[in-house]
């Protein structure tokens, strides 16, 4: 566990990780602060339909005169819980089939890895499509689908972290002296695995930004102020030409917050691959 600590402590304090980090605690700040004083994301104000920007509507109003600001915080919260989520279960899904696939090998090797080939064949969007399909246009839906595009990427990296750490000295050792396989995996080979875990699973966050919208954007997943992607869908380029905000302020916003969370991730990286410094 020290080597992950040190890993998160050399990925907070690098550039990029501060830079990342500042950024989504700024947006996070601020995305609660408007649920908090703003006024209702659902609230509509007819007369001042289509405002611009300003003291009444900091940035503007949509078609139904519904506060823009309002509309993108509670958007941005739905986007970003989607994404951690996604990234927990299909970093807990794909963490455990990766460690019994290269750990046991065999035939649960073999039996996983060809589950994982099939399901790493489909483009992201198009295996998540399916899935939202069987489960349904929610958000748990899409949560089940991202989860299920997503988990094979962790699998295999896990599974190639466990061979490796499997056949390790410490381990053989270990089992030299008469453990178990089970406290083999749990105090050897897990622990010694989390880095490359760790870092795939802080890669995902971002991706399933971008995959939540784009599922929102074509009309399967959260739709209204619940996704980023949905408010830069129909609405936002029918009344783009006179409103440029209603597409302006949502996108800058999934930009933003992706951007941070893909900073995060590659000072993660960067930092397990720099030896540590003596």
């Amino acid at each position: 566990m020290s080597g992950l600590k040190r890993t998160v402590r050399k990925a907070l304090a690098s550039p990029s990780g501060m830079a990342g980090t500042l950024m989504l605690a700024s947006l996070v700040t601020a995305a609660f602060i408007v649920a908090i004083t703003g006024p209702d994301s659902a609230a509509q104000d007819i007369q001042n339909r289509l405002a611009g920007p300003g003291a009444g509507h900091l940035l503007g109003t949509d078609q139904l005169g519904r506060d823009v600001l309002a509309r993108v915080g509670a958007a941005m919260r739905g986007s970003l819980w989607v994404a951690f989520a996604v990234a927990a279960i299909s970093g807990a899904a794909g963490g455990l089939i990766g460690l019994a696939s290269g750990y046991l090998g065999g035939w649960a090797d073999v039996t996983s890895q060809r589950a994982v080939d099939a399901l790493m064949a489909f483009p992201v969007i198009v295996l998540a499509l399916g899935v939202v399909a069987a489960t349904g246009p929610t958000k748990t839906g899409v949560v089940i689908a991202l989860s299920v595009a997503f988990t094979p990427v962790v699998a295999r990296v896990a599974r190639a972290s466990a061979i490796s750490r499997r056949s390790a000295g410490y381990s053989e050792a270990a089992r030299a002296m008469g453990a178990g396989p089970w406290a083999v995996v749990v105090r050897h080979v897990l622990p010694n695995a989390l880095g490359p875990w760790v870092v795939v699973v802080s890669t995902q966050v971002g991706g399933a930004l971008v995959a939540e919208a784009s599922l929102s954007f074509l009309g399967v997943g959260a739709q209204g102020a619940g996704s980023l992607g949905s408010m830069l869908g129909r609405e936002a380029q029918v009344y783009m030409s006179v409103s440029p905000w209603l597409a302006i302020w949502p996108g800058a916003t999934l930009a933003l917050t992706t951007l941070a969370a893909n900073l995060i991730g590659d000072a993660v990286a960067d930092a397990s691959t720099t030896p540590p410094t003596r």
